[in-house]
């Protein structure tokens, strides 16, 4: 734990604007004002879910922990890692449905051989990746990892901020949206592990740094659509200016 830490608002979201748990079935939300405990240095401890599931993510290590840099995305902070062996881990992250979306508002800067953004149990049968996809392409995936197998993007989207929300279904499988607009899918079927298996930012279980900021992450136990999906891109869009 660091010396000296402080928390960077509140450790629950009071009632106010439209928020990602207004949608049913969030299990993990992070949001880089929100819940973080951090040095003097920035280097960044912990980053408390406000789900309320309990979902904190943490690092004990001063040189793997990501650094919160402020004003990175719209006069919003971001939690940055490198690509050597920074990232935060979730050690017994449960999965309860076979259905799954992934929200997340992020930047890398450029191609990096498999870096993960967020992975959930790599290496072990059911296990799922949000990543980059190949080194020379830079493209985002969200896939079943160790099959190398799901949604990816047309094309890079290094070098600038977007948000995404990648789906996993049982009836259309894995999906891919950037700002908005559809940008992947892959009729790949897999089962997702109910665990526990560990859950990281910034990398997998056996590196693979991403390199990216992070302002946003959610994740929800279930496919988000309709009315909901289009609440979650306008609340990226309008907070983010995206």
């Amino acid at each position: 734990m660091p010396t000296n830490p402080y928390i960077l608002g509140s450790s629950s979201v009071p009632a106010g604007p439209w928020a990602p748990t207004d949608i049913g079935g969030c299990i993990l939300w992070l949001r880089s004002d929100l819940g973080i405990t951090m040095d003097g240095s920035n280097r960044v401890a912990i980053w408390a879910d406000q789900s309320g599931e309990g979902n904190d993510v943490a690092q004990d290590t001063d040189s793997k922990k990501l650094v919160w840099t402020p004003n990175q995305l719209n006069g919003y902070p971001a939690l940055v890692g490198d690509t050597v062996d920074d990232y935060l881990i979730k050690a017994n992250m449960y999965w309860s449905t076979q259905e799954i979306t992934v929200f997340a508002v992020l930047y890398y800067p450029g191609p990096s051989a498999y870096g993960n953004f967020l992975d959930y149990g790599y290496s072990s049968p059911g296990d799922l990746g949000f990543r980059q996809w190949a080194a020379t392409e830079g493209k985002v995936q969200f896939a079943n990892a160790s099959a190398n197998r799901g949604a990816t993007t047309a094309g890079s989207h290094a070098g600038a901020y977007h948000y995404y929300v990648a789906t996993l279904s049982v009836a259309d499988h894995f999906t891919m949206r950037v700002d908005g607009v559809n940008d992947g899918t892959d009729d790949y079927t897999t089962t997702i592990s109910a665990g526990p298996r560990e859950l990281r930012i910034n990398a997998r279980q056996d590196g693979y740094p991403g390199g990216g900021s992070y302002v946003e992450f959610a994740l929800f136990n279930s496919v988000v659509i309709g009315s909901d999906l289009t609440a979650l891109e306008t609340y990226a869009a309008n907070r983010y200016g995206l």
